[in-house]
């Protein structure tokens, strides 16, 4: 396949079970029509497959995702109002359960996987004002100090046969992973 061509959303549902995980950014609902976004929520809950849901000013906005059919998808419920955003440099922290969840063990051993998460970049903006749902299980949070109320940041759920994760926040980016330091060998 051509690298820098960007693939299309999958046509069919059929086409769309070929892949394992699906990544939704912060897109504006109507980006998907309503046979795309059922298929997604069959993806996951009939499929068995994840999603991973950036979250954004459109995607968790007040005509986000949180009044379509994929918002059970969320782990999270959208007030009706949409969710706030706070424009600030941030580190998220492992809660008990995400440092030993999969999704965010990182390295090998715990006191590797904390340092990893501790030295991580900043993110830049965050977003609250949302409920989680029940059976949500918080990854990562956000405290500006020991005393306030931990704002999650990092969110999971199962639903149906499938999973989901909700990352409430912005500058991911920032997290590139090596990628721009790996080397291409022809």
């Amino acid at each position: 396949t051509d690298v820098n061509k960007v693939p299309r959303f999958p046509d069919t549902r059929q086409a769309l079970q070929g892949y394992d995980v699906l990544i939704i950014g912060d897109l504006q609902p109507s980006t998907l029509t309503q046979e795309q976004q059922a298929a997604v929520v069959d993806f996951v809950e009939k499929g068995g497959k994840a999603v991973i849901f950036l979250g954004g000013g459109n995607s968790l906005g007040i005509d986000g995702f949180g009044k379509t059919a994929m918002a059970n998808l969320l782990p999270i419920v959208i007030p009706p109002t949409g969710c706030f955003v706070q424009d600030e440099d941030f580190n998220p922290g492992l809660t008990q359960q995400g440092a030993y969840h999969p999704i965010t063990r990182l390295k090998d051993t715990q006191a590797s996987n904390e340092a990893l998460w501790r030295d991580l970049p900043t993110l830049s903006h965050w977003y609250g004002g949302f409920q989680l749902r029940g059976g949500s299980t918080t990854l990562a949070e956000y405290r500006q100090n020991r005393t306030d109320r931990a704002v999650p940041i990092i969110i999971f759920q199962r639903t149906g046969q499938g999973k989901s994760l909700l990352i409430a926040a912005e500058g991911l980016w920032n997290w590139a992973f090596g990628v721009g330091n790996s080397t291409v060998e022809d």
